[in-house]
């Protein structure tokens, strides 16, 4: 069986190698699952044409990926139609047993530790890193210039007074609301909620390990500091939520819209969302859009 090329992306994203390889004008195919991100899709399929265009010995071909990931990755196994390539993240741990070992090759070295544990399988490494990514509080600096009066510094958020102080300035700006909560699973529900989780422990393992002991109720999370301070996190979100009264009416393009245009100061999302933001806001002549 040939093995697949993973890429994972737990705030990193790597990509995983499958099966068939097909001809195509003495060129070798190769498929690849995935985008990286749907924000870049129209650069990413330029720099495929241009990879293309630079040599003649392989053809990369860009699969659309629709729906469920994971469905779609076992699907075009189930019909022998794996490609060769795939953008992936904790899909990784399901399709194991389908994926190449990259731990003795030498591009892995130039990979940062602690980027590849996700896929990390004893001695086996089961993906590449390509890319790293950050969720968290992405803001209009000119909105929250105005809001503290001067310029904002970041690092002057260390604790939820400082959010909620800050949500309280933003709030008393004329027809501007704090912040933008999203309603989509995959943020609420994979990002957000991943904070949760993710600082429960030092490592992935132990995490894990706090994940089943959670969900058995040897760890109350009455009784969980970082619970409490999570849950403290988010009921500031819903207190300022501009759509509080409808949280789950906002689109994903609503809440870019409100952002550039200075109708909220912050939304809930990340890195991926910065250029888009700051592409809107050129358009009405507005500052940046960072991450905080």
């Amino acid at each position: 069986m040939k093995k697949a090329l993973a890429l994972l992306i737990p705030a990193v994203l790597l990509a995983g190698c499958g099966a068939d390889d097909n001809s195509k004008s003495n060129r070798t195919q190769i498929t690849i699952l995935g985008t990286i991100k749907g924000e870049i899709g129209p650069q990413f399929e330029d720099a495929i044409d241009a990879y293309n265009a630079s040599q003649e010995h392989y053809e990369l071909v860009s699969l659309p990926l629709d729906g469920n990931a994971y469905e779609k990755m076992t699907a075009m196994y189930a019909s022998n139609k794996a490609p060769t390539i795939m953008v992936m993240g904790q899909e990784a741990q399901e399709l194991q047993d389908k994926l190449m070992d990259f731990s003795q090759t030498e591009i892995l070295s130039h990979a940062y530790p602690g980027t590849y544990d996700v896929v990390t399988h004893g001695e086996r490494v089961l993906g590449l890193p390509i890319t790293v990514e950050s969720f968290g509080f992405i803001y209009n600096q000119a909105v929250l210039n105005k809001a503290v009066g001067g310029e904002f510094d970041p690092s002057s958020i260390a604790t939820q007074n400082d959010l909620s102080n800050l949500f309280k300035q933003v709030s008393a700006l004329e027809n501007v609301d704090a912040v933008s909560v999203s309603p989509m699973d995959w943020s609420l529900g994979a990002h957000f909620t991943n904070v949760l989780f993710a600082n429960q422990a030092g490592d992935i393992d132990a995490n894990l390990k706090a994940l089943e002991a959670i969900k058995s109720g040897e760890i109350s999370l009455n009784d969980n500091s970082v619970y409490q301070g999570w849950l403290a996190t988010f009921d500031l979100m819903k207190e300022y939520n501009k759509s509080k009264r409808a949280p789950l009416a906002p689109t994903y393009d609503d809440s870019a819209m409100a952002l550039a245009a200075g109708e909220v100061g912050m939304w809930f999302q990340g890195n991926w969302r910065i250029q888009p933001c700051s592409s809107l806001m050129l358009k009405v002549n507005m500052a940046s859009c960072q991450c905080l």
